[in-house]
């Protein structure tokens, strides 16, 4: 038998296209929720750029920090892994869902210019 060792890392560059949305465990973790648009490759038969929109959650500091530093529109680079969501709903149908898992929140060199100029001091957060 091969040993491989398999690595789950999403890296992506985007805009975050959804407003970020937080909600709070009973436990008292935090968790914000927010889409990324990242564009695709190649280019479709009009000659555009179409773009995927992927969901990303955040827990914990790096969650505090996306919110506190970013909102929609923006451009992002994260890294985690890729999680999958499987669950059956309330009319036994099965439903399937992806999201990454971000642990590493880092702004682009665009928006860290801009905040350059405005005396910002963080420049990325990773757990």
């Amino acid at each position: 038998m091969v040993n491989m060792n398999c690595y789950n890392n999403v890296n992506l560059m985007g805009r975050i296209s959804s407003d970020i949305t937080q909600t709070v465990t009973p436990s008292g973790k935090v968790k914000v929720s927010f889409s990324v648009a990242v564009n695709r490759a190649y280019k479709n038969a009009d000659g555009e750029r179409d773009a995927d929109f992927i969901r990303c959650e955040v827990w914990g500091p790096t969650a505090t920090y996306i919110q506190k530093y970013f909102s929609k529109g923006d451009p992002i680079c994260i890294n985690g892994e890729l999680r999958n969501n499987n669950y059956t709903d309330k009319e036994g149908i099965k439903r399937y869902s992806i999201f990454v898992n971000v642990t590493t929140a880092m702004f682009t060199v665009q928006n860290h210019s801009k905040e350059n100029n405005q005396n910002s001091v963080k420049a990325g957060y990773q757990e």
